[in-house]
């Protein structure tokens, strides 16, 4: 087993609410952090199915998460190419399960334009992080993430240059098995954040977790999910259901919990 980063941590949970309420506490913990710090809170929103009770969650007791949504920015990790009213739209998913129900005003959500060329959305993306952190690099108090069973995340997939090829904080890439274009944070980007929290379900994600859990350094160089754990210098959380923990030896869950 590869030595894991301390800064590594294991939530299981035995459903999916539970699976939810671990993220929004842990959400509430990372804004009032930032606030006392910072006076603004910057959170970067997963897309697909896994955060939307998460989501709904946070809409639904607003007032008991004390998440100060006037002093909070919203972004994304990353978006399909697509109009933000499209089924697949991340911004679309995001917006009908929680923005819509806070007091978050307009010019705090800064969603990625997938209904622009890949070029100009990555351009355009670039620019609303250039203004959000005053032309400062791009770092994020707390970024959500998903992981696929190919150990995809954001739209970081295996097969791609994924690593720390470049210095722009977002990119633009055609997944070829998926045949369609992405726009998605770079590496650089989400290895930046104050925190990162993954959320993880389901058995078809069980033999990969365990990959990137117990042998992350050796998984590091081509699976995405994998590489982020390896490098990552700051607190990175695992909140995962019973199904997608199944896999894990009783080693890792002793270290990680």
């Amino acid at each position: 087993m590869s030595q894991l980063p301390k800064t590594v941590h294991l939530e299981i949970a035995s459903t999916e609410s539970e699976l939810a309420a671990h993220a929004v506490n842990l959400i509430t913990q990372a804004a009032q952090k930032a606030y006392g710090e910072r006076a603004i809170f910057r959170l970067v929103l997963a897309g697909g199915s896994t955060p939307l009770e998460t989501y709904k969650l946070l809409a639904k007791n607003k007032a008991s998460h004390k998440i100060d949504w006037a002093q909070t920015q919203v972004f994304w990790s990353d978006e399909r190419m697509v109009e933000p009213q499209d089924a697949d739209s991340n911004y679309l998913m995001a917006s009908t399960t929680l923005l819509q129900h806070l007091d978050i005003p307009e010019a705090n959500i800064f969603r990625m334009r997938g209904e622009l060329t890949p070029e100009m959305a990555d351009k355009e993306y670039i620019d609303q992080l250039a203004r959000a952190f005053n032309n400062q690099p791009a770092v994020f108090d707390l970024v959500l993430l998903g992981m696929g069973a190919d150990g995809h995340t954001a739209s970081l997939f295996p097969g791609t240059e994924f690593g720390e090829l470049s210095d722009s904080p977002v990119i633009s890439q055609y997944i070829e098995r998926l045949d369609s274009w992405r726009i998605s944070l770079s590496m650089t980007t989400l290895l930046a954040s104050r925190e990162t929290i993954f959320l993880v379900q389901g058995k078809d994600k069980a033999e990969r977790l365990a990959n990137v859990l117990e042998y992350s350094v050796e998984q590091a160089d081509t699976v995405p999910s994998a590489y982020l754990v390896a490098n990552s210098i700051n607190k990175v959380t695992f909140i995962v259901d019973r199904e997608a923990a199944t896999q894990l030896s009783d080693s890792t869950l002793a270290d990680l919990q």
